[in-house]
């Protein structure tokens, strides 16, 4: 009897010891995303690639899975964010911001469907809103204000059925779709790029996209309200 409770014992820690181990395959992406963005160069890296992955900092566990990243203003660099996002499904946080990220931002967030939460504010992403982040229907909380985003903003944002916050401003992006946006609780996207004027024949005329029935300006003239 004695010797079966031990077996038992032995199993049990066994057990114990394998459920505490984090996802081989989380492990190894985490490590291509340090490798990715400038992990050697970060300014904060406690006990990333030397202690446990419970231990690293800003990474988030639910059981033996990675299902959050937060790591902001930690000198993240480089534009190949895409490769290790779409390779940790259970991701629900994502928040990389106030980092010298660039280049586009990834379009896999296909591959996420429990992401609630992305933030990639300030950091220096140009190129189009990702598609992939507009048919997100567990989406909350998306950020990715003060960058260099260009383009139109996909019209399917507006029907996300959680989306409570959604902050777009100090980019580049143009107004269209921008109408449906304004109804979304929580949307910021003010201090979009200039658009350009044309003029010919003592006519200014611009092309900014939308329903110009929907929008008011104001012309300014050398910093000046031009009436």
């Amino acid at each position: 009897m004695k010797r079966i409770l031990s077996i038992l014992f032995a199993i049990n820690i066994c057990l114990s010891h394998v459920q505490a181990q984090v996802n081989m395959s989380d492990s190894i992406v985490l490590v291509d995303l340090y490798n990715q963005t400038g992990g050697a160069s970060w300014l904060q890296q406690y006990n990333w690639l030397v202690g446990p992955v419970s231990s690293w900092q800003g990474v988030i566990l639910t059981g033996n899975r990675v299902t959050g990243l937060r790591l902001p203003g930690n000198g993240l660099t480089g534009d190949k964010l895409g490769g290790p996002l779409c390779r940790l499904p259970m991701l629900e946080v994502i928040d990389l911001s106030n980092n010298q990220l660039n280049g586009n931002i990834p379009d896999t967030f296909y591959f996420l469907p429990n992401l609630a939460e992305v933030n990639l504010s300030h950091n220096d992403f140009t190129g189009k809103f990702p598609r992939s982040l507009s048919v997100g229907n567990s989406l909350i909380t998306v950020d990715v204000s003060y960058n260099q985003l260009f383009g139109t903003i996909p019209k399917e944002l507006c029907s996300l059925p959680n989306l409570q916050e959604l902050k777009l401003n100090n980019n580049n992006f143009t107004f269209d779709g921008m109408e449906c946006i304004a109804g979304v609780t929580g949307a910021m996207y003010d201090n979009q790029g200039k658009i350009t004027i044309n003029k010919e024949n003592d006519i200014l005329t611009v092309n900014e996209g939308g329903i110009p029935a929907n929008k008011t300006y104001t012309w300014y003239k050398d910093g000046s309200i031009y009436v």
